[in-house]
């Protein structure tokens, strides 16, 4: 009986397991996830204005809330 093609062949199986297995960028390997940049929140610039500007709205919200909970505690 012929030996199986897997006995006949099995180098060329490990060297493709040895292959997959490789760090290697050059071969088109997959590469690590690097986070795109994020701009800065520096003291000043646009970003900055943008968030002060939200924090505020946010703020006057938050008190007109209560001012209107407080008003009608009053009513009831």
């Amino acid at each position: 009986m012929p030996p199986h093609w897997a006995e006949t062949h099995k180098h060329k199986a490990k060297e493709g397991f040895e292959r997959a297995g490789r760090d290697d960028t050059c071969n088109g390997a997959k590469k690590e996830y690097q986070r795109p940049p994020q701009p800065m929140l520096t003291p000043n610039g646009p970003m900055r204005r943008a968030v002060d500007q939200r924090v505020r709205e946010k703020q006057e919200a938050i008190k007109a809330k209560f001012a209107r909970d407080r008003q009608l505690e009053r009513e009831r």
